[in-house]
């Protein structure tokens, strides 16, 4: 575990998937990440690489659902009070199911309020790099109690896009979500469909409010082309930033045509950042 520290949070990170499970404000201990009961869910933030969400099983690969890096141990590479670099590098195993050579970095950042959460994935190899990389990190709230509303910076139009719920694949097919101006309400009931996966939003800042628990944060995802948001109907809502998604039914054929993967030439740099703001 490492504990970064600040006069306003702190953080706790474990070297096991390089997982954050711990932020918490410094003036009264109030803990906004879920501390992963597994009668709802044993996790608290994952790193999904290098996929997202299931693969078709007629794609000719053994990658598990999200990805290996959740469940491998990263080496510590930098480390000081307010920030941590943690490294997962290409080894006999991943290239069993995953034949590229790789170097994933999670660079965990406080700055005064904000906990920045940076990936870093560089290509080792000559050959293109086919990849998706994403996070998980489920915030606390009381979703049963009905007051939990998720606000967006800008006025959308929202459609999810649909999972078959019996193959967790997408379906191929999108519907409207209801909301109120800006503000999409959030029930157990809202995830009868399991997850809200949103493509293209103008809104790069989301606002999780929850009255009951007085749980006030925001998620910046600047440039992520994906965000999905999910509950096991437990007390905590995901809202997961994405460079990716899981495969449509009746997807085949090899990991780089996927619809959103992401392509990195031999040699070359990936970089992405998200951030968890305390209000």
């Amino acid at each position: 575990m490492v504990t970064l520290k600040n006069d306003w949070i702190s953080a706790v990170i474990k070297t096991q998937g390089a997982e954050l499970c711990s932020l918490k404000r410094m003036s009264d201990g109030k803990e906004y990440i879920w501390q992963g009961d597994p009668a709802f869910w044993k996790r608290h933030a994952p790193v999904l690489f290098p996929v997202i969400g299931a693969l078709s099983q007629a794609r000719a690969t053994k990658l598990m659902k999200h990805g290996f890096a959740r469940d491998m141990t990263f080496e510590c590479t930098i480390q000081s009070d307010t920030e941590v670099v943690m490294e997962l590098r290409a080894d006999a195993y991943t290239r069993s199911v995953y034949p590229y050579d790789f170097v994933l970095r999670i660079c965990y950042t406080l700055t005064e309020s904000a906990l920045k959460v940076t990936y870093e994935v560089e290509n080792r190899g000559e050959k293109d790099m086919p990849f998706s990389i994403g996070g998980h990190p489920a915030l606390n709230c009381a979703l049963d109690a009905g007051q939990v509303r998720l606000i967006f910076e800008k006025e959308e139009k929202l459609r999810t896009l649909e999972l078959n719920l019996e193959k967790g694949l997408l379906s191929g097919h999108d519907h409207p979500v209801e909301m109120e101006g800006q503000t999409l309400k959030l029930y157990p009931k809202t995830f009868d469909i399991d997850t809200l996966i949103f493509e293209g939003l103008n809104s790069r800042t989301i606002r999780l409010e929850d009255p009951v628990t007085q749980t006030f944060l925001e998620v910046d995802f600047e440039g992520f082309p994906y965000l999905g948001i999910w509950s096991p109907k437990a007390p905590f809502v995901c809202i997961e930033p994405w460079f990716g998604l899981a495969d449509t039914v009746g997807d085949a054929g090899k990991l780089e045509e996927k619809r959103g993967i992401e392509i990195l030439p031999g040699g070359g740099a990936f970089t992405c950042t998200y951030t968890l703001r305390t209000l």
